[in-house]
C-alpha cells in the first residue's frame, strides 16, 4: 500500500477563504454525519514558491478522531506474545477487567471458542489464563506501548489499544484503535525512510489526508484499514527516530484540498522524471489535481531509478495466454506511451484476436510470474532479440500522485512542503482544521 506546473497561484483572500470553508464544513460532516460509501481507483526544476496558504481554521466539536488498523492483515499470525512496556495498563473482555502490571508478558493463541489468554508468571505475580471470544488491552499512559512479538514478523511497538479475536485459519485478528495524528506520525516513517524534513512533512499531510478519506467509506465494521500497501504502511512506534512523529505534530490537522473538496492523494517510490495522468494509469474519469508532472528526473538519487529486466519471449507468451486468452503472434505484443513515457496499453494480437490491455495490469502479470520488483514501472523501453525480451526502465510504482524521492529531492533543493504537495497535485491547497 506513483504526478507540469503547480497551478495554485496568486487569487484574493476572499476567493481563497471561500473554497476553505466549504472544506472544513465537508469535513464536519464526513466526520461526524452520515458517511456515503465512495469507491476510489482501485489500489510522485526548481521553481519559484508561489502560493497562498489557506489555513482558516475551524473548530469541530468532537474530540480528535481515531482510527482502527486491522494489524498483520496480509498474513495474520498464528499466535501472539504481547508485553506491556512504559506503563502498567489493563486488560478486558465482557465486564471482566484485569490489571497488567509494566513489563508483564501475554501468550495469545486462538482457541476453539475465541482465543485464549496466558499472563505468565513473574516475579510478584502468579500465571493467569483466561479464555474468552475476543479482549481489547491498553496502557495507563500515553507514553506507554504494547511490544507484538509474531513467529511470522518479529516484534513491533504500538501505541493505543489493541484488540485480538480469532479468525479462520486458525489465526489472530489484531486491531490498533489509535489517535489519527499518532498514525500518522507511525505513517510517514513506514513509508519515507528520510530525514529532508520537508519531505516528511509533506508525506503526513498525505498519510493523513488520505486516512480520514478511507474512513469517510466505512467499508469494514471491524477496521477503518489494514496496515500494508493495499492502504498505507503501518509499523507502528520508529523508536529512536523522533522526526517523524514531529512531522506529523508540526503539520498537525492539514490536510490537502482541489475546489474544497478532500481529494485522493496517491504516492510512490520514483517516477524516473514524469508522472503521469490517473486515467492512463487507472480506471476512472480524469482528476484535474492528478496530472502528469515532469520533475526533471530529480528523483535520479532513488536507488531505483534506472532498471533492467531479460526474459525469454516464450516465457511472457505462456503468462499472457494463461492471464488473457491469447497467444501473441511474432509481433503480437506492442505498446502505446502516456505524455510521461509510461505504457498506457498493451496491444496483444494472435489467432485473428486482439486485446488491449492496461500497461500496469500487464506489470503486475509479470510480478507476479517473478518477483514484485521484477518490472518496477511502466516507464519502460521492450526490444526483442532471437526469442529474447530486453526491458529497460526507470522508476518504481504506479506513477500517479506524489514521488517521493522527488519529494526528497526538492526538500533538500530548498522547496517548502506546500510547494511540493502543490507541484505534485495540480491546485490544490493545503488547509487546516482544528482538532
Amino acid at each position: 500500500m506513483a504526478r507540469t506546473s503547480t497551478g495554485s497561484g496568486f487569487i484574493p483572500a476572499l476567493s481563497g477563504l471561500i473554497p476553505a470553508l466549504v472544506f472544513v464544513f465537508g469535513l464536519m460532516g464526513m466526520l461526524f454525519g452520515p458517511k456515503p460509501l465512495q469507491a476510489e481507483c482501485g489500489d510522485c526544476s526548481m521553481g519559484m514558491r508561489n502560493h497562498m496558504k489557506l489555513e482558516h481554521t475551524v473548530t469541530l466539536p468532537e474530540e480528535a478522531p481515531f482510527v482502527r488498523i486491522s494489524l498483520y492483515h496480509a498474513n495474520p499470525p498464528s499466535q501472539v506474545t504481547l508485553i506491556m512496556t512504559g506503563s502498567s495498563g489493563i486488560l478486558w473482555f465482557g465486564n471482566k477487567v484485569v490489571p497488567v502490571s509494566e513489563d508483564r508478558v501475554l501468550e495469545i493463541q486462538p482457541d476453539p471458542g475465541g482465543v485464549r489468554v496466558s499472563l505468565l508468571k513473574s516475579d510478584t505475580e502468579t500465571l493467569q489464563t483466561f479464555q474468552t471470544s475476543a479482549f481489547e488491552i491498553e496502557s495507563h499512559q500515553p507514553e506507554g506501548m504494547l511490544k507484538v512479538v509474531t513467529p511470522e514478523h518479529g516484534y513491533r511497538n504500538y501505541q493505543g489499544r489493541i484488540g485480538v479475536s480469532s479468525r479462520s485459519g486458525p489465526s489472530l485478528m489484531l486491531i490498533n484503535t489509535l489517535p489519527l495524528e499518532d498514525y500518522v506520525g507511525s505513517v510517514v516513517g513506514s513509508e519515507m525512510q528520510s530525514e529532508e524534513f520537508e519531505a516528511l512533512k509533506a508525506q503526513a499531510v498525505i498519510a493523513r489526508t488520505y486516512a480520514l478519506r478511507m474512513m469517510q467509506r466505512e467499508r469494514y465494521d471491524a477496521y477503518d484499514m489494514t496496515d500494508d500497501e493495499q492502504y498505507q504502511v503501518y509499523r507502528g512506534v520508529h523508536l529512536g527516530k523522533p522526526y517523524y512523529r514531529v512531522a506529523a505534530e508540526e503539520t498537525r490537522s492539514q490536510v490537502l484540498s482541489w475546489s474544497g473538496q478532500m481529494i485522493l492523494t496517491p504516492f510512490f517510490s520514483t517516477c524516473g522524471g514524469s508522472t503521469s495522468h490517473n486515467e492512463d494509469v487507472w480506471v476512472g474519469k480524469p482528476e484535474p489535481y492528478l496530472r502528469a508532472a515532469k520533475d526533471q528526473a530529480v528523483c535520479r538519487i532513488s536507488p531505483h531509478f534506472a532498471w533492467s529486466l531479460e526474459l525469454e519471449r516464450s516465457r511472457i507468451d505462456g503468462w499472457v495466454f494463461e492471464r488473457y486468452g491469447i497467444r501473441p503472434d511474432l509481433q503480437g505484443i506492442r505498446f502505446s506511451q502516456d505524455e510521461g513515457g509510461r505504457v498506457k496499453q498493451v496491444i496483444l494480437t494472435g489467432g485473428g484476436r486482439e486485446l488491449r490491455v492496461s500497461g500496469n495490469d500487464f506489470r503486475l502479470m509479470v510480478n507476479e510470474r517473478l518477483h514484485p520488483l521484477a518490472m518496477k514501472s511502466t516507464r519502460f523501453d521492450w526490444t526483442e532479440s532471437e526469442g529474447v525480451v530486453s526491458v529497460e526502465g526507470t522508476g518504481l510504482g504506479h506513477g500517479v500522485g506524489m514521488c517521493q524521492y522527488g519529494a526528497i529531492a526538492l526538500a533538500g533543493s530548498g522547496w517548502a512542503y506546500e510547494d511540493i504537495l502543490r507541484f505534485y497535485f495540480r491546485g490544490t491547497n493545503v488547509v487546516s482544521f482544528a482538532l
